[in-house]
C-alpha cells in the first residue's frame, strides 16, 4: 500500500478517535481534586458589603473573603417565582427559570437537567446539599433528585435552635454541615451546596443573635434590621470558614458565596422613617438596580485577590465555577458565559422580581415596563436615543423560550428520593400490589417509611428494612407540596386529629402544606415561627 493510500485510510480512522476522546475526562494528575463548597447566602444584598456602622463593619468575614478572591462586583439576580429554589436551580443549570407564574421546583422536578452535580458526578464527586428547612418547601426534595444530587440535609438533620423564618439558625447550619462534610470519605471530593435561612425577610433576629449595635435613625425600620441580619449571616459565615480550616478542609476547597435574590424592595421604604434611614446609609436614594443586585465571591487555592466588574448574573455562575473545576461545559446546556472571560453580554429577568425583560448590559440597566435606564455606576437616569434597548429586549424574551424548549426535551429523571408516608393503623406488607403476596411482616400504626410508586386500588410501594413492599391503606399521611388557602382565624396543633387549645393561631393567608392525611382534612403546614403544625380543613 502507498503512502497516499495510508493517509486516506488514517484520516477517519483519526476521525473516529476525536470523536471518542472530545468530550472525555483524561487527568491523570495525582494532586488531588478540589472540594467545591457553595454557600447561597439567604436574601442577600451587595449594598451592605465593605460599609460600617460607627467604625464596625457589618460584614467583616465577607470584606476580607473579598481581598483574597475573585469578587464579581456587578452580579444581579434572575428569579422567577421559584426565588430561592430558582437560585438553585439556576446556579446548578445555567438555564433560565420558568416564566411565573411557574416555578421551576414545580413545574419540572420531573426532569433530568445536565447540571453541575451530575458533572462533578462524572469526575467522581459526591454531591450533597444542606439546608435547615425541609427539603419538601417549594417541592425541592424533587428539584435536588432532578438535579442529580447524591443526597440532602434538611430539617431532621439538624438541632432546632435559635430559629429564624422556617428554620434554625445559620451557625446551626455551618457546624453541622462542617461536621459531616468532614466525615466524608478522604480519598473523594465532594461538592456541597450550603443553603443559609437567618438573612430572611422580615429580618428580626432573635435578641441573642444580634452582634451590632444601631443609630438610632436605623431603629425600628426595615434598613436597621436588614443590617442586623446581614451583620448576624456574616458573623455565622466566618464561623464556618472558620471551622473549614481547623478542620483541614479550606487549604483543597474551591469555596465560592452569592446572594439567592434580594431582601429589600424599593416598595417597603414607604414611608419617610424608612426612606430617611436608607439615604442616610446608602448616601442617596435606594433604587431598583440596589434591589437586585447581589454579591458573587469564590476562594479558590493559589487564587489571587482580583475584582471582575463586567456585568453578570445567576446563570453565569455556573460556567464560572467549572472553569476552575476544569468541568467541560459542551456536556451541559447552560445559557450563562464565564466571567472570566472577557465577553460582555445581556442578564435578563424573568418576571416576577422586575417586568419580564428587564435586562442589564454593559452599564446600564433598563426597565422595559417604565422605560427607565439607569447606568448602574452612577444610579442616574439616562436618556434613551433609539430602540436598542426593546431589540435587546426581544432577543432576551427569544433566549427565555429557547431555555424553556430546552427544559421541555429533558428525558424523565430516573432517581428520586421519594416522599416520607406514615400508616395510621397497623398495615400488612405485601411483595406485590395484587392482595395475593402477603407477608408476615405487618408495620406499627404511625409508622414512617419512604414511599417510590402508588398503583390504583390505594397501593403504595414503600421501603422497609432496604427491601421493597408494597401495602394497601385508604388513609395515609402523605408528604407532598401545595398551597391551602383559609380564611378567618386558624387554629394549628402539634399532632392531627387534636382538639381543644391551639398550639397557634393565624389569621387569614396562604398557607405552605408539607404533608396531607389523605381523606381526614389534616394538612401539615409550615409557619414563620419555624414550627411545622396541623391544620384541619373544614
Amino acid at each position: 500500500m502507498n503512502k497516499k493510500a495510508y493517509l486516506l485510510l488514517l484520516v477517519p480512522i483519526l476521525f473516529i478517535v476525536f470523536l471518542f476522546v472530545k468530550d472525555k475526562d483524561f487527568s491523570f494528575s495525582t494532586k488531588p481534586k478540589p472540594n467545591l463548597i457553595v454557600v447561597q447566602m439567604e436574601a442577600f444584598q451587595d449594598f451592605v458589603l465593605k460599609r460600617d456602622i460607627n467604625g464596625k463593619e457589618i460584614t467583616p468575614n465577607l470584606n476580607k473573603l473579598i481581598k483574597e478572591s475573585a469578587y464579581f462586583s456587578n452580579m444581579y439576580q434572575q428569579n422567577g417565582v421559584g426565588s430561592t429554589s430558582d437560585a438553585e436551580f439556576m446556579f446548578n443549570t445555567s438555564l433560565y427559570p420558568l416564566k411565573p407564574p411557574l416555578a421551576v421546583s414545580t413545574g419540572a422536578s420531573q426532569q433530568e437537567f445536565k447540571s453541575l452535580p451530575r458533572l462533578l458526578e462524572d469526575k467522581g464527586y459526591n454531591t450533597m446539599t444542606f439546608h435547615t428547612n425541609a427539603a419538601v418547601f417549594w417541592n425541592r426534595k424533587e428539584l435536588y433528585s432532578a438535579l442529580g444530587f447524591n443526597k440532602f440535609y434538611d430539617k431532621k438533620s439538624f438541632e432546632e435552635k435559635d430559629v429564624v423564618a422556617f428554620g434554625s439558625s445559620d451557625d446551626v447550619l455551618y457546624k453541622r454541615t462542617a461536621e459531616l462534610l468532614n466525615e466524608q470519605p478522604k480519598d473523594k471530593p465532594y461538592y456541597a451546596q450550603v443553603v443559609s435561612m437567618s438573612s430572611h425577610y422580615p429580618f428580626r433576629l432573635p435578641e441573642n443573635l444580634k452582634e451590632i449595635t444601631l443609630p438610632d435613625i436605623y431603629k425600628d425600620t426595615i434598613t436597621g434590621d436588614y443590617i442586623q441580619a446581614a451583620n448576624y449571616a456574616d458573623a455565622a459565615l466566618g464561623r464556618f470558614i472558620k471551622q473549614l480550616k481547623e478542620n483541614g478542609a479550606w487549604d483543597n476547597t474551591v469555596f465560592a458565596v452569592y446572594g439567592d435574590h434580594r431582601g429589600i424592595d424599593v416598595k417597603y421604604l414607604d414611608s419617610e422613617k424608612e426612606k430617611t434611614a436608607m439615604k442616610d446609609f446608602l448616601g442617596r436614594d435606594y433604587d431598583e438596580v440596589d434591589s437586585l443586585h447581589i454579591p458573587f465571591i469564590i476562594h479558590a487555592p493559589n487564587m489571587k485577590g482580583q475584582e471582575i466588574t463586567r456585568v453578570g448574573g445567576h446563570l453565569d455562575m455556573m460556567p464560572t465555577i467549572a472553569s476552575i473545576l476544569d468541568i467541560n461545559m459542551k456536556k451541559s446546556d447552560a445559557f450563562g458565559h464565564n466571567l472570566f472571560e472577557d465577553t460582555e453580554h445581556v442578564v435578563g429577568i424573568r418576571g416576577e422580581y422586575a417586568p419580564e425583560g428587564t435586562l442589564f448590559v454593559d452599564d446600564k440597566y433598563y426597565n422595559p415596563e417604565s422605560k427607565k435606564l439607569i447606568n448602574i455606576n452612577t444610579h442616574k437616569e439616562l436618556e434613551i436615543k433609539d430602540n436598542k434597548y426593546e431589540v435587546l429586549k426581544k432577543e432576551l424574551l427569544n433566549e427565555f423560550n429557547k431555555s424553556d424548549k430546552v427544559i421541555a426535551k429533558l428525558p424523565e429523571k430516573k432517581e428520586t428520593f421519594g416522599r416520607e408516608l406514615t400508616v395510621m393503623q397497623k398495615v400488612v406488607l405485601y411483595k406485590k400490589p395484587d392482595g395475593n403476596s402477603k407477608t408476615n411482616i405487618t408495620l406499627p400504626a404511625k409508622t414512617t417509611v419512604d414511599s417510590f410508586e402508588a398503583k390504583p386500588g390505594d397501593w403504595y410501594q414503600i421501603t422497609w428494612e432496604n427491601k421493597k413492599y408494597w401495602i394497601k391503606i385508604k388513609n395515609p399521611i402523605l408528604e407532598g407540596w401545595s398551597f391551602l388557602k383559609m380564611t378567618g382565624e386558624i387554629p394549628l396543633y402539634k399532632e392531627p386529629g387534636q382538639t381543644g387549645k391551639p398550639a397557634m393561631k393565624v389569621v387569614s393567608q396562604n398557607l405552605f402544606v408539607s404533608k396531607e392525611w389523605k381523606g381526614e382534612g389534616w394538612y401539615r403546614v409550615f409557619t414563620w415561627a419555624g414550627k411545622d403544625l396541623w391544620v384541619k380543613n373544614k
